[in-house]
C-alpha cells in the first residue's frame, strides 16, 4: 500500500532521522500523536538505551506524543514486533479487521499503558496494510 507524504511528514521524518540515526519508512501524524515506522532492525536505535532517545524525541515534538513501531512485510510480523513480550495465541484476519488472541497473563503488555501499544498498532496496520480495525482478546 503506497502512501503520499506531505511536506510536514517529510520534515518530521528528517528531524527524527537526524536525532536517532534510524531510517524512517513512514510517519503518521494525527495531531496528537506522531507514529514513526522505522526500518526493520532499527527499533533499538530509534528508542535508545533505556528509552533515552525516545524520551528526547518526546521533548522535541512536545506537546505531541511520539510512538515508534518497526516495519514489517506482513501484518502478522508487525503484530509480533509491536506486541513483543505478549504471548500471542492466535491472529485472525477477517476482511479489513484483525482479532489478536493473547494469553490473559500478558494482555496488559499487549494493550500497553493507556492503550498505547494497540493504538500505535492500529495506526500502522491501517497505514501499511489497509486494515481498518484491530482488537485484542
Amino acid at each position: 500500500m503506497e502512501n503520499v507524504l506531505d511536506s510536514n511528514s517529510l520534515e518530521l521524518m528528517k528531524v527524527f532521522e537526524q536525532r536517532t540515526g534510524a531510517k524512517v519508512v513512514d510517519v503518521v501524524d494525527d495531531g496528537m500523536t506522531v507514529v514513526f515506522i522505522v526500518e526493520d532492525g532499527q527499533i533499538g536505535r530509534a528508542i535508545g538505551k533505556q528509552g533515552s532517545t525516545l524520551a528526547k524525541l518526546r521533548e522535541v515534538f512536545s506537546p505531541k506524543n511520539v510512538e515508534v513501531i518497526e516495519d514489517a512485510l506482513d501484518a502478522r510480523s508487525m503484530i509480533d514486533k509491536t506486541l513483543r513480550g505478549a504471548v500471542i495465541r492466535n491472529v485472525e484476519q477477517n476482511n479489513n479487521s484483525i482479532t489478536i488472541s493473547v494469553d490473559p497473563t500478558t494482555r496488559g503488555i499487549a494493550i500497553g499503558k493507556a492503550g498505547s501499544n494497540i493504538k500505535k498498532l492500529k495506526v500502522a496496520l491501517k497505514r501499511k496494510f489497509g486494515i481498518e480495525d484491530a482488537k485484542i482478546l
